[in-house]
């Protein structure tokens, strides 16, 4: 079964009596222990089209399943419980909370998941994304790219069951940008997670299973020739 399935799915938006269509009826079905990239010219609709499918906007038409469940007719509140548990997200703005420091920000998921604090985890993905030694930094005192990092590692931290990843490496130097690009690729293959990376990056493709392209609004899907051989 599908880990998420689109039906017939729209966005459009309305300024003053201009209705604009970004998404397109779009039908598509994504399994779990994949990594996939969304590509495309820049307002194409891609973000729009992840946070739809991330539950923070509502589609105008169509359904939205994640694990046999509509998730389109969902309250704010159900949406925000579904967000928290299995869903993470790695946006362009860090988002982090600026007075705690990095270990702190995994700390609070475990608060709010209710769970105890997963140590051998934290430093686990504090040390793959390079910011181990930085785990009792403020956020203010990071350098762009390992805020960037720290974005990743409490979005992977509570081992969502899907990763909303929108230019997660655009902050990153080439090699760090490969080397999470890889650790996205491990997660999907070994956890069975489900990830979808927005970027413009060409060159990590061939670590991705599979290319989405969005074009003025439409989705295409093509397989990647080049698989990743997790190398």
């Amino acid at each position: 079964m599908a880990l998420i399935k689109l039906a017939a799915l729209t966005k459009s938006f309305t300024n003053g009596h201009e209705k604009n269509e970004v998404i397109h009826k779009t039908d598509l079905e994504l399994k779990a222990g994949k990594f996939l990239a969304l590509t495309g010219p820049s307002g194409s609709g891609k973000t729009t089209l992840l946070t739809i499918i991330g539950a923070l906007q509502t589609p105008s038409t169509g359904k939205i399943w994640f694990n046999g469940q509509d998730i389109s007719t969902l309250s704010e509140a159900q949406r925000s419980k579904l967000r928290l548990k299995d869903f993470g997200f790695i946006l362009q703005a860090s988002n982090l909370i600026p007075f705690l420091t990095v270990q702190e920000q995994l700390i609070l998921v475990d608060k709010l998941n209710k769970q105890s604090p997963q140590t051998k985890w934290q430093k686990e993905l504090l040390e793959r994304l390079g910011i181990w030694e930085r785990r009792d930094s403020a956020v203010n005192d990071l350098s762009g790219g390992e805020k960037q990092r720290a974005a990743i590692a409490r979005a992977l931290y509570g081992r969502p069951k899907i990763i909303f990843a929108d230019e997660p490496t655009a902050s990153l130097d080439s090699k760090r940008a490969v080397e999470v690009v890889k650790m996205f690729a491990d997660l999907a293959h070994q956890e069975g997670v489900l990830i979808i990376m927005i970027t413009h990056d060409e060159r990590l493709l061939q670590y991705c299973d599979e290319t989405l392209y969005m074009i003025d609004g439409n989705l295409q899907r093509a397989t990647n020739e080049s698989k990743n051989n997790n190398n």
